[in-house]
């Protein structure tokens, strides 16, 4: 139950950030992009709304080959063409500090909610969450039998975000603020 709490919290509190224009690309997201099977062209497209806020040195280049990227890719990269704006920039960690902000304020008023649950209800929530860890855990023991290959990873995303939307949703909010700061960071902007 607090789980549940917790991730429509979560949700609630990243809308700012997904609201908008999504956050500038970045090697890492790129790469991983690929590896999840995504098509250079698919990601040429996404770069032209996105842009591009990182460099490409020699390592970051081997690694984005040897994930399959096409040299029309590597050359978009390269170029410069399609480099985020320092307002881009600007926009994006303003975002990261309102969710921020935003993620502190839910989790407060989750803890003021838990505080003044009433002893069963924290034995029910304690119960839930046991079972949903175990549930979890027996989850992942079939997926990963069953995702061997990265056709059987990409279809068990998708299965699994058909099913819980809400923290498929959380997770994708998490991972572009990761993103962003990851990105904020290798351009030398430090975030609190």
């Amino acid at each position: 139950m607090r789980a549940l709490l917790t991730m429509i919290l979560v949700f609630h509190c990243a809308q700012p950030l997904v609201a908008g224009q999504l956050p500038p690309l970045t090697v890492k997201e790129i790469n991983l992009m690929l590896r999840s099977g995504y098509s250079s062209e698919t990601i040429l497209k996404d770069l032209s709304v996105r842009h591009f806020a990182d460099t490409l040195d020699l390592e970051t280049e081997k690694q984005l080959m040897q994930a399959n990227a096409s040299p029309a890719l590597l050359h978009a990269l390269k170029s410069g063409s399609n480099t985020a704006s320092p307002h881009e920039v600007a926009e994006a960690r303003q975002r990261i500090a309102q969710a921020k902000i935003a993620a502190q304020a839910a989790a407060q008023h989750a803890d003021t909610q838990q505080a003044v649950a009433s002893p069963n209800t924290q034995i029910v929530v304690a119960r839930d969450s046991a079972r949903a860890e175990a549930d979890a855990h027996f989850a992942a023991e079939a997926a990963r039998a069953y995702a061997a290959t990265p056709q059987g990873r990409r279809e068990a995303r998708a299965r699994w975000c058909a099913e819980h939307p809400i923290e498929c949703e959380a997770q994708r909010a998490e991972g572009e603020i990761q993103s962003l700061k990851t990105s904020l960071w290798l351009q030398g902007i430090h975030t609190p």
